[in-house]
């Protein structure tokens, strides 16, 4: 029996707690958790948590598994995880949660299956990459909250509606 988490169960269980960080990010955006008296935008909380899992379901239900068999894998891990730099800005689409974490669930399985065709650099950095973009989106848009930093509070105190103390 193999220790630990069989292959397919492990990519799962990244794919479900990336999906649910995904729409947890979507309830923190569009239902204003971090803003004060904001109104709560439903639509668009259901249509993005809606497209995210959706991608879920198509990267680690369709596209992983078939991406197994591939001597292309190792790029494909790469690329995912590397799409996902310049997807930070896009945060609160939940999307890049997704996409970062198909880059490190692809990673992970290529860094523990390597063979001569399937070089073992290419999942580490890939699940490195991929990691660390996952990390950033969670802790970069929290830390102005948390610090009082905030675009909103910015334009408040341009417009005067808000003076300095």
């Amino acid at each position: 029996m193999e220790a630990g988490l069989r292959s397919g169960t492990r990519e799962w269980l990244v794919g479900g707690i990336a999906s649910v960080v995904a729409v947890a990010s979507n309830a923190i955006v569009h239902l204003g958790l971090l803003e004060e008296h904001k109104d709560p935008e439903w639509i668009a909380l259901i249509v993005m948590s809606a497209i995210s899992l959706v991608l879920a379901g198509l990267l680690f239900g369709w596209l992983i598994p078939r991406l197994k068999g591939s001597r292309s894998v190792g790029w494909w891990a790469l690329g995912l995880s590397l799409i996902s730099i310049p997807g930070i800005v896009l945060w609160w689409t939940g999307v890049t949660f997704i996409i970062a974490a198909a880059g490190v669930a692809l990673g992970i399985w290529l860094w523990q299956s390597s063979t001569e065709s399937r070089p073992k650099w290419q999942g580490v950095i890939a699940a490195a990459v991929g990691a660390v973009i996952f990390v950033l989106l969670i802790i970069g848009p929290l830390q102005g909250e948390l610090s009082g930093d905030s675009n909103e509070l910015d334009e408040r105190e341009r417009t005067g509606i808000i003076s300095k103390v």
